[in-house]
């Protein structure tokens, strides 16, 4: 269980990619093919939206995503820039938005735009005001999205708040439902009812054993093997909801 006013990642695995790098072929992963994502771009790569993605940050010179990098915070320590330590946050940011560039991977929208907000640490722990003032920050900057992997067993009227506070301002919200199986409820954020939740498919799309679940899972998504990009321009595989 969370302590009070902490907040976490959620266990997830990763596994780093090795021969590979951002100058290598662009691979084209399964969860854009199986859902014939690719297809979709001729009608819109996502151009002119904003994604926040409170996490550990962002591996901000990866030359997969920087061009689709906005100018970020790192709540953490307001005198240095959203640099992700833990890589987490990269993998996120480039499952999103890594540029359809012919090289390493691409992201399911691959002109959109990305504010990285740091929240967590290298250990991908954090205070649950840091996450709470991540979310109001988003909202001002005019993130059309505010994505987090990130929850809590505890509620906290500050963080319904932000939340509420942040979809006044047109912002849509997403969390992940949490990775501790099936008969486990799903954390906050994610529970509250202004929050997308999410739970992970696998790649035969079959619902992960590790996805939390009940009345209140709003959507599956991929979150089994999802390769991406981490710190220094390297690649990894992860699971996750």
């Amino acid at each position: 269980k969370n302590k009070k006013g902490h907040v976490s990642l959620l266990p997830h695995t990763r596994t780093e990619v090795y021969g590979l790098d951002s100058s290598s072929t662009q691979m084209i992963g399964w969860e854009i093919k199986k859902l014939n994502i690719d297809r979709q771009w001729t009608y819109s790569e996502g151009k002119g939206l904003v994604v926040a993605v409170i996490d550990t940050g962002c591996d901000l010179q990866h030359v997969d995503i920087k061009n689709n990098l906005l100018k970020g915070i790192n709540l953490l320590d307001n005198s240095k820039d959203p640099q992700d330590d833990n890589g987490h946050g990269s993998h996120v940011c480039g499952m999103i938005a890594a540029e359809n560039n012919g090289l390493g991977m691409v992201g399911v929208a691959p002109q959109v735009k990305i504010l990285p907000v740091k929240a967590l640490n290298s250990k991908g722990d954090g205070s649950l005001q840091d996450v709470i003032n991540g979310i109001i920050w988003s909202a001002d900057a005019g993130a059309d999205f505010i994505t987090m992997s990130l929850g809590t067993s505890n509620t906290s009227d500050g963080l319904e708040k932000a939340i509420a506070y942040a979809s006044l301002k047109g912002s849509v919200v997403f969390a992940a439902a949490g990775n501790s199986g099936e008969k486990t409820e799903i954390l906050y954020p994610a529970r509250y009812k202004n929050v997308i939740s999410i739970g992970a498919i696998d790649e035969h799309l079959n619902r992960t054993s590790f996805s939390c679940s009940g009345e209140d899972l709003d959507f599956l998504s991929p979150g089994h093997n999802v390769f991406s990009i981490a710190p220094n321009n390297g690649y990894a595989i992860m699971s996750g909801t």
